[in-house]
């Protein structure tokens, strides 16, 4: 019988269980998955990086403050790597502006979290 394979959370999975688990196959040979969905996410939430997760958040509720409303409107957070934050802007001369008050754009995101949370500020030029 062919079992049919999925792409499943970055591996293959293998829709046949096993013992009552997924098995699931690597380049190494197959894994064992776990055996109900709320494991599997329990696993994933203990390896995000919370507390970024919860700066980006706030980060994104203070923006409109932090900023005059046409950067508030032609900007936003995008994500936070490490401790560089990831900005989009949909304007070039905006994108231009920020980066040369990268400074002070991350003294104010620093400023309204309470503390240093962002070391540097990566900006990118993109739609939204």
């Amino acid at each position: 019988m062919i079992n049919a394979l999925i792409l499943y959370m970055g591996y293959l999975v293998n829709p046949q269980r096993t013992k009552g688990n997924i098995m699931t196959w690597n380049k190494d040979g197959p894994l064992k998955m776990p055996g109900h969905v709320s494991e599997a996410i329990t696993g994933i939430l203990k390896n995000l990086n919370n507390q970024g997760i919860s700066d980006l958040v706030e980060i994104s509720r203070i923006w409109n403050d932090a900023f005059d409303d046409f950067t508030a409107e032609n900007s936003k957070p995008l994500a936070i790597k490490g401790k560089t934050l990831v900005i989009q802007a949909n304007n070039s001369p905006l994108l231009q502006e920020m980066i040369l008050r990268k400074e002070i754009v991350l003294h104010d995101i620093n400023s309204a979290l309470g503390r240093k949370a962002i070391d540097d500020i990566r900006l990118e030029s993109g739609d939204f």
